[in-house]
C-alpha cells in the first residue's frame, strides 16, 4: 500500500518539528530520520553476513525469521514510543524556556505595584504643598490615612512579588533538573540513548531477516514450487510490514503444501536382498566381503540410491541412522548370550550423502555425517542417529559413500578388527536408517515397489 499525499505531508511536518527541536539535546540525531530508514543505513554498514546460509535449512530459517520479526515489531513499537516521549519532553522544555520569563513578568505586572508607588509619590507631593488651613488639615488627614494604606499595599505587593519570583525560580530549577535527566547517560529518562540502543538491536535483528529470507524462498521454491519474490530492502519505509505480510503468505503456502505429507522411518540394508520383486541389493555380498577383508584401514562402500520409493513426491530426509548386521552367536558353554556379546562391539562410520541440485540446477555437496558409536542392528542396541543440519531436507537419490574404520571398540582391551580374528565374519551388512518426509500419490498398493 502506497503512502498518500496527506500521510506524506504529516510525515514531513513531524520531521520538521523534530528538526526544530534538535537544539534541546533531548532528541538524538538518529531521530531526525524515519526509524526504518536509519535502521537500513546501519544494516548496510554491517557489510557481509558473517554466517554461511544454505537453502536446505530453509525451514530452520523460517522459524528464526518468524521469531525475529516478532521481536522487530516489538522493538519498532518501543522506538516509536521513545520518539514520541522524546519529542513531547523537548516540546515541553522548549515551551517552558520560551514562556517562563514572559509568564513571570506578566504575573509581576498584574500585581499593580508601579501604580501604587505612583499614587504614593503623588500623595507625598500633595502633602508637601498643602497650605496650613483648616480645610487643608482635614484633607491632609485623609491623604495621610491613604498614604499609610498604600505603604501597606506596596509592602504586601513586594512580598507577593518575592514569592512569585521564588516560585518561578523553583519551577525553573525543577524544569532544568528534569531536563538534565533526559541528557544524563544511563538515566531512564534519557530517551535518545534508549532509542539508539533499541535502534541498534532492531537493525541487528533485521540484519538476520534480510539475509535469511532469500534462502527461505530458495528452499521453498526447490521443494514446493515458486513463491513471490522477497520484499525489496532498498525500499526502507514500510519494509518491516511488507516482510511480515510476505512471511505470513509463505507460512500459509507451506502449511497448505505439507498438511498431506507423511513422515516415516525406514531401514535400508546394503547387502541383504531387499528391493522390489527382483530382490535387488545395493552392494553385492561378495564385494562387501572383499572390501571388509582388504588391508585398507578404512572400508569404503559406494552405491546408487534408487528404486526405493514409488508414488512418493517431494521425498526428503530429516534424519540418518546407521547400524551393522551380523549373525547371532554366543560362547560355547552358553554362559554369555549373543546379545550381551555383540552389543559391546561398536564401529566408527562416516557417511557422504548424495550430491544435491539447487533450484537453478547448480550442483553442491553437503557436509558428511559422522558416527562414532555404531552398534549391531537389533539386539536392544541403540541405533546411532543424527538429525542435525547436515541432513536436513536431503534428497536421498544419488551416490552414497559409507566409510567404516577397520578397528572397532570391544568389551575388553584387545585389538578388534573387522577383517581378522574373531570379528572377521561378524560384520555382514550395513543398515542405513532414514527418517523420510514425502507426499504420497493417490495410488493403491505399496509405496516401496511398482
Amino acid at each position: 500500500m502506497g503512502t498518500t499525499q496527506t500521510e506524506t505531508t504529516h510525515l514531513e511536518e513531524w520531521k520538521q518539528l523534530k528538526r526544530n527541536l534538535s537544539g534541546s539535546a533531548v532528541l538524538s540525531e538518529s531521530m531526525m530520520e524515519l526509524f526504518e530508514v536509519e535502521a537500513k543505513r546501519r544494516i548496510e554498514d554491517k557489510g557481509e553476513y558473517p554466517n554461511s546460509l544454505h537453502l536446505d535449512h530453509w525451514d530452520f530459517y523460517l522459524s528464526d525469521v518468524s521469531s525475529s520479526l516478532d521481536r522487530c515489531l516489538a522493538y519498532r513499537r518501543e522506538a516509536r514510543d521513545l520518539e514520541i516521549a522524546a519529542v513531547k519532553a523537548a516540546v515541553d522544555y522548549t515551551h517552558f524556556v520560551a514562556s517562563s520569563a514572559l509568564s513571570r513578568s506578566l504575573e509581576l505586572a498584574s500585581l499593580g505595584g508601579d501604580s501604587a508607588k505612583a499614587r504614593l509619590d503623588a500623595i507625598d507631593q500633595a502633602l508637601g504643598s498643602l497650605p496650613e488651613i483648616e480645610f487643608s488639615a482635614i484633607f491632609r488627614s485623609y491623604l495621610t490615612i491613604e498614604r499609610s494604606s498604600l505603604v501597606t499595599t506596596i509592602n504586601n505587593l513586594s512580598d507577593r512579588a518575592t514569592l512569585i519570583k521564588k516560585r518561578w525560580d523553583e519551577l525553573t530549577d525543577v524544569a532544568e533538573s528534569y531536563h538534565k535527566r533526559h541528557t544524563t547517560s544511563g538515566n531512564a529518562h534519557n530517551f535518545a540513548q534508549r532509542y539508539e540502543r533499541v535502534l541498534d538491536i532492531y537493525a541487528d535483528e533485521l540484519f538476520d531477516v534480510v539475509n535469511k529470507i532469500p534462502h527461505v524462498r530458495r528452499g521453498i521454491c526447490l521443494i514446493f514450487g515458486d513463491v513471490p519474490a522477497c520484499p525489496d530492502f532498498n525500499q526502507a519505509d514500510g519494509y518491516l510490514d511488507r516482510v511480515v505480510t510476505w512471511l505470513r503468505d509463505v507460512i500459509r503456502y507451506t502449511n497448505g503444501k505439507t498438511e498431506l505429507e507423511t513422515k516415516f522411518d525406514i531401514v535400508i540394508p546394503l547387502v541383504q536382498p531387499w528391493r522390489g520383486k527382483d530382490e535387488k541389493s545395493f552392494v553385492d555380498a561378495d564385494k562387501f566381503y572383499d572390501i571388509f577383508h582388504s588391508d585398507e584401514h578404512v572400508k569404503q562402500l559406494s552405491f546408487e540410491f534408487k528404486d526405493v520409493f514409488y508414488g512418493l513426491e517431494r521425498v526428503r530426509v530429516s534424519g540418518i541412522g546407521i547400524s551393522f548386521g551380523s549373525e547371532p552367536w554366543g560362547s560355547k558353554d552358553g554362559s554369555v548370550g549373543w546379545r550381551d556379546t555383540v552389543t559391546g562391539y561398536r564401529l566408527r562410520v562416516t557417511i557422504k550423502t548424495p550430491e544435491q541440485t539447487d533450484e537453478v540446477g547448480n550442483k553442491y555437496s553437503r557436509p558428511p555425517v559422522i558416527f562414532g558409536n555404531v552398534a549391531i542392528h537389533g539386539a536392544e542396541a541403540p541405533v546411532a542417529w543424527y538429525d542435525g543440519a547436515n541432513c536436513a531436507n536431503l534428497r536421498p537419490n544419488g551416490h552414497w559413500t559409507i566409510s567404516v574404520e577397520d578397528l572397532a571398540v570391544w568389551l575388553n582391551g584387545k585389538r578388534a578388527s573387522v577383517k581378522s580374528g574373531f570379528f572377521s565374519s561378524k560384520v555382514l551388512d550395513i543398515k542405513l536408517h532414514l527418517r523420510v518426509t514425502a507426499l504420497p500419490a493417490d495410488k493403491n498398493g505399496s509405496f516401496f515397489s511398482k
